[in-house]
């Protein structure tokens, strides 16, 4: 439907402005149409997880958990439906979820994201598939995927895409713990920033802001 993906454009930019907790009305009022929809269900939990709301999140994730992820239904929105329960899995570090949705998404590795029919990219696959990664601290793993991510946004041209790739290595490498790791880790983020900070992306600044504290 048309509103759906109207309100998945204006969503994707209410995140990037650090305004996440805003959809979760969005999506709640949605639901009421089209509860039916697994992207609006799946958008629902990553909201929660923008507004802070973490419990319910979990609480949302595993009930698609235990309906199946592989029982969401393959549509043109599959992949943006399981991108959106990646990054509620990071937030709420759920490894089983992670897990499972890792296993769905690895044979796309290489592709974008996309929403009806191209009409929408949210970055590539190999990002979410870091994302899960991280979330079952599978640090070599999600290496991987992020050069592919890294590759993936510098075709694409996308300062967004790079921002938020740039970043994730950051996260990556601090994680390891050596004094090399937490210097490339420093460096990454600062380029992170930069490109952030130059695109009005409020969203990652405030995620690169809790890091250093």
């Amino acid at each position: 439907p048309y509103e759906l993906s109207l309100a998945a454009v204006l969503g994707v930019i209410r995140f990037e402005q650090g305004r996440g907790a805003e959809i979760v009305g969005m999506v709640e009022l949605l639901l009421r149409s089209y509860a039916p929809y697994a992207a609006l269900r799946a958008a629902h939990v990553f909201a929660l997880t923008e507004a802070g709301r973490l419990e319910d999140a979990r609480r949302g994730l595993d009930a698609l958990a235990e309906q199946g992820f592989e029982k969401l239904g393959i549509t043109d929105n599959w992949t943006f439906t399981l991108g959106l329960l990646a990054r509620a899995c990071f937030a709420v570090g759920d490894a089983r979820a992670a897990r499972a949705l890792a296993s769905l998404l690895a044979p796309r590795a290489s592709e974008c994201v996309d929403l009806s029919n191209g009409h929408l990219c949210a970055r590539p696959i190999a990002f979410y598939l870091a994302l899960l990664a991280l979330t079952c601290g599978d640090l070599d793993e999600a290496e991987r995927h992020l050069a592919v991510a890294s590759a993936r946004a510098e075709s694409l041209r996308s300062p967004l895409y790079r921002a938020w790739t740039l970043a994730l290595r950051s996260h990556a490498q601090s994680r390891r713990g050596s004094a090399a790791a937490r210097r490339s880790a420093l460096r990454l983020a600062e380029e992170a920033r930069a490109l952030a900070t130059g695109h009005g992306m409020a969203r990652l600044l405030r995620e690169l802001d809790s890091r250093r504290s």
